[in-house]
């Protein structure tokens, strides 16, 4: 197995949610000054998380040490080896080109010390560029960039702020990570998609926002078809008509046309006309000025394929 740093990362953060249910942000910048010896001793999840991808039982097989507890150190070209050998990375999976580490060395960028309505709309907008490039140019030229973007975003959610604002922080993060879910999946990136989209998920769940938690679901439920496997597309589909009374008519046609997708796939042709009707109906109830921006999209065409 070949990861890069984001990939390892990427592993990580994916890790820590499944077993702990916390967000973390872990990036290829971080796994890189691991790397280097500038951080000597990550936080408790991080260690616990790269054991476990790695393979090793203990910290100090990974070179970590804790300088407040021991006076051994251990060289920086030891934990580079140990995190190429450990997962048999090759060396160009880890170590860039002489041009690439002109790029190499730099520092996280500061989050703010207490989050705002501005750092929110900050957020916000930043999705409407990504989605509008995406729209324009393809999901190729947005993944990465994109990526950047919510891992520093990600980082408010540890941040002070607001009682009455952090719902619409994270949902903010949570409709950020639905654009770069998508990025991933259009590229064919799947299994990043798929762990994106749970944070994305995550998010819109933890601010209650049930259209954007409709919008992530059917993202997802989409993915699964698309990916042959209609049977869990219909489990999305039909998780996110959950309290379907809190969604528009708009949204409620979104997923019984991902309801009928699934049904079509698996040739249950009865219930697919059944979910098609369905769905005309609730958008023929439509109103789009009710609609929240995540649904925006979704016009008549898609309801009749």
């Amino acid at each position: 197995m070949c990861l890069s740093r984001e990939e390892l990362a990427e592993l990580a953060n994916a890790w820590i949610w499944k077993h702990h249910e916390k967000i973390v942000a872990l990036s290829a910048n971080y796994i890189g000054q691991l790397e280097r010896g500038k951080i000597r001793w990550p936080g408790k999840l991080y260690r616990e998380a790269l054991r476990e991808i790695l393979g090793v039982s203990t910290d100090a097989a990974l070179g970590f040490v804790n300088s407040r507890r021991a006076v051994v150190r251990l060289k920086d070209v030891d934990r580079k080896q140990f995190l190429r050998s450990g997962l048999g990375l090759g060396v160009g999976a880890l170590v860039l080109g002489p041009m690439a580490a002109l790029l190499e060395g730099g520092e996280p960028s500061p989050i703010p010390h207490r989050i705002g309505a501005t750092e929110i709309e900050q957020i916000r907008a930043a999705t409407r560029s990504f989605d509008s490039w995406s729209n324009t140019y393809g999901a190729g030229l947005i993944r990465e960039p994109v990526m950047g973007q919510l891992r520093w975003s990600a980082r408010l959610l540890d941040a002070t702020c607001p009682d009455r604002l952090r719902p619409e922080l994270y949902s903010a993060v949570g409709n950020l990570a639905e654009t770069a879910g998508y990025a991933a999946v259009d590229i064919g990136a799947h299994d990043a998609g798929r762990r994106v989209y749970r944070f994305a998920l995550a998010c819109a769940e933890q601010a209650q926002d049930w259209p954007l938690r409709a919008e992530i679901l059917s993202s997802m439920a989409k993915q699964a078809i698309w990916t042959g496997q209609p049977d869990d597309g219909l489990t999305l589909a039909e998780q996110a008509l959950v309290r379907s009374d809190r969604l528009t008519a708009t949204g409620r046609a979104l997923l019984h046309t991902d309801r009928a997708r699934a049904l079509a796939k698996m040739r249950r042709v009865s219930e697919t006309l059944t979910a098609v009707g369905t769905a005309d109906d609730h958008f023929a109830h439509s109103t789009p000025d009710d609609d929240p921006p995540c649904m925006a999209y979704y016009e008549c065409r898609q309801v009749i394929w």
